[in-house]
């Protein structure tokens, strides 16, 4: 009969998880030798080798921590998750209008990839097809699109050598490369790209998220079109506290004022919050921080007279959205000149238009209206 011994030893030798198997050869010959004295009889016997299971193999990232927990976007998750998992989809757009939370979505799948999330196990088929890391690569501070070689090569830790084509060096260094990239807010970088689509093509086991306000019209781009949070759509539903837009109302406005609890009373104004902004997660946050101060009906109510309430001086966001006039105004900046004066003549409409009635009222070319579509500045009714 095979000595039980010898059974467990090929047992843990053969199991399909490779952080699950025996360490080294090492470790299998020691044991072999114990196994061996054991049957021979004629040395003494050695006491079981045990092994430690391998931790998983970590995977490389760059990833920035989370300063605040993760709220709701369960349902977007999962499609973007299916998006870049998908063996037919190597480039995914996430689009939206600012404040609508593109960089926190696509941090929170990072740390999932990177099995840093709570909720995520780390697979060995993620492993092997993340091994060599999941990289964040910030373009806000960027001003010119040749820029953006080099802050992928810093991201991915890779040195320039001085004297040659950085363009190439990079293609060349991750061409055989397994990892994500996540290039953040590129809507002021879309002369470069076509960078994107050439690290495609030289890295094919590369996948690359993108966050912006404008879809990069590539051919290898999929949209995913980012929405507001969902919110209730009346004034006092029961389950209130299930809403991803409550529940983000909630912590923020326990940061900015520990002793805030929601009662009955309040739950028809955070509502009607929620309502206002459309479940747009800055505005939210924003409407959030002005709880130190005033309460939601306050805060309701400033809200329903101007959006230019919406403004916050919290020193870790960016300028661009410090308020929702200037994420407002940085869209803008994206336009040319053609597509301002349609969306300012657009405004003559009230809840929305036809096409044919926007081409005849206001002259708005197709062009100019896909254009605002792409810009996260008009959306498309199904």
């Amino acid at each position: 009969d095979t000595p039980i011994g010898l059974v467990d030893l090929i047992g843990r030798m053969l199991q399909k998880d490779p952080s699950d198997r025996i360490g080294s050869i090492r470790l299998v010959g020691a044991e072999l030798e114990n196994l061996l004295a054991k049957q021979v009889g004629d040395a003494p016997v050695m006491p079981r080798i045990t092994t430690e299971t391998p931790r998983p193999i970590a995977i490389r990232h760059n990833l920035p921590a989370d300063t605040t927990p993760f709220v709701g976007r369960d349902p977007e998750l999962i499609e973007l998750h299916r998006l870049v998992t998908s063996s037919k989809i190597r480039l995914v757009t996430i689009v939206a209008p600012g404040g609508m939370g593109k960089t926190r979505l696509a941090l929170e799948l990072g740390h999932q990839f990177a099995g840093l999330s709570h909720e995520t196990d780390l697979h060995s088929e993620q492993r092997i097809y993340w091994q060599h890391g999941v990289f964040f690569v910030a373009l806000a501070p960027l001003h010119n699109p040749d820029d953006i070689i080099g802050a992928i090569g810093n991201a991915v830790g890779y040195t320039f050598q001085t004297g040659e084509d950085n363009k190439a060096q990079l293609q060349t260094f991750l061409s055989d490369k397994h990892l994500l990239l996540i290039l953040d807010n590129f809507e002021h970088l879309l002369a470069g790209a076509t960078l994107v689509d050439d690290l495609l093509t030289h890295a094919p086991n590369i996948k690359i998220i993108v966050t912006s306000r404008v879809r990069l019209n590539l051919t290898s781009e999929n949209l995913f079109t980012l929405e507001g949070m969902d919110f209730p759509d009346w004034e006092t539903p029961e389950d209130a506290l299930t809403y991803s837009a409550v529940k983000l109302f909630m912590q923020s406005a326990v940061r900015a004022r520990p002793d805030f609890e929601l009662h009955p009373e309040h739950l028809a104004y955070v509502a009607r919050i929620c309502r206002l902004v459309d479940g747009l997660p800055l505005a939210i946050l924003l409407a959030a921080s002005w709880i130190e101060m005033l309460s939601p009906q306050e805060i309701a109510d400033e809200i329903s007279k101007s959006l230019d309430f919406l403004q916050s001086n919290m020193r870790d966001l960016p300028e661009r959205h410090q308020s929702i006039r200037a994420v407002f105004d940085y869209s803008w900046n994206l336009l040319d000149a053609t597509e301002r004066i349609a969306f300012m003549n657009l405004a003559i409409f009230s809840g929305g238009f036809t096409r044919e009635a926007a081409q005849k009222a206001v002259g708005a070319s197709l062009r100019v209206l896909t254009g605002l579509v792409n810009a996260s500045l008009i959306r498309r009714s199904p």
